[in-house]
């Protein structure tokens, strides 16, 4: 599972970090990587159920990071459409997303990804 992006206040990062460990007490077999300045985004209670890469320009790495991630999850309250999710895709990588913004334009529910409602 993966996450590329800020940790600013409508990405809702804090989710992914509570996402995470739910599957970690659940015990499912899934790792969450974070892309990005995102540390301080998620509670202390859920940061070792993450991996934190921190942020990357290299061009390199983080293609290779795609290129072993399966699930792109973004859960933002707002978005316009993001990049990431372009880039995601042309790795093959699968989106799972909450619906706002223009995302529902190019993610088309159980078809090329999945949308979510936005939880409050």
């Amino acid at each position: 599972m993966l996450y590329v992006g800020r940790g600013s206040e409508e990405k809702r990062v804090h989710l992914v970090g509570e996402i995470s460990y739910l599957c970690h007490q659940k015990d499912m077999p899934v790792e969450f990587v974070l892309v990005g300045d995102v540390r301080s985004s998620i509670p202390e209670q859920y940061r070792k159920c993450c991996t934190f890469l921190g942020e990357i320009v290299d061009e390199k790495k983080l293609s290779e990071i795609y290129n072993s991630s399966d699930i792109l999850l973004l859960v933002s309250s707002s978005e316009g459409f993001p990049l990431v999710i372009m880039e995601a895709m042309a790795y093959g990588v699968v989106t799972i997303s909450t619906d706002v913004g223009g995302i529902s334009e190019h993610i088309h529910n159980g078809y090329n990804g999945f949308l979510i409602k936005k939880r409050k």
